[in-house]
């Protein structure tokens, strides 16, 4: 909203009914995302602190991170199985920043843990850490599945719009 406000401040005049775009009114979306009280393994807090304070997309990121990283464990055992460190560390390493970016704070710091030992070659301690950063990643996956998954997705409802002036 910040943006096309300053947008339409600097355009000059003439170029700025160029096309119209449509976006959701944020009003209307924050209303109607309903998170949940609590949720195991995240401090919804600081996930929302994150987003600043936005919580349709903080409940975007949330189904998000169930389908892009439930099982980055077993991506990460596979690599490691496989003698790919570069996987294991660059999916150890994403794992970490989602899950500080979400509010999951213990997966955080199991994931940090994991990636630091493949990062400095500790291979022979990665087993109970793993085991930890497994712990972690399915108590925040499903509870997310329970509470948030069955949620309809904001992205492509609620398109009470406002128009704004941008070039094409």
């Amino acid at each position: 909203e910040i943006l096309f406000e300053t947008l339409v401040k600097w355009i000059p005049e003439g170029k700025k009914d160029l096309g119209l775009v449509m976006i959701p009114e944020k009003e209307n979306l924050q209303e109607k995302t309903a998170l949940p009280q609590d949720l195991d393994g995240i401090d919804i807090e600081t996930g929302l602190r994150r987003t600043g304070g936005n919580r349709a997309l903080y409940s975007e990121l949330l189904k998000d991170f169930v389908t892009d990283h439930g099982n980055d464990n077993q991506v990460i055992s596979q690599a490691l199985l496989e003698n790919n460190i570069e996987i294991a560390l660059r999916t150890a390493h994403t794992l970490k920043g989602v899950a500080g970016g979400i509010g999951a704070l213990a997966l955080y710091e199991s994931a940090q843990k994991v990636e630091t030992a493949i990062k400095n070659d500790q291979l022979k301690l990665l087993e109970p850490l793993m085991e930890k950063m497994t712990r972690d990643l399915r108590e925040v996956v499903e509870d997310l599945k329970r509470k948030i998954m069955q949620q309809p997705s904001t992205s492509m409802k609620n398109k009470s719009d406002q128009p704004i002036n941008v070039e094409t």
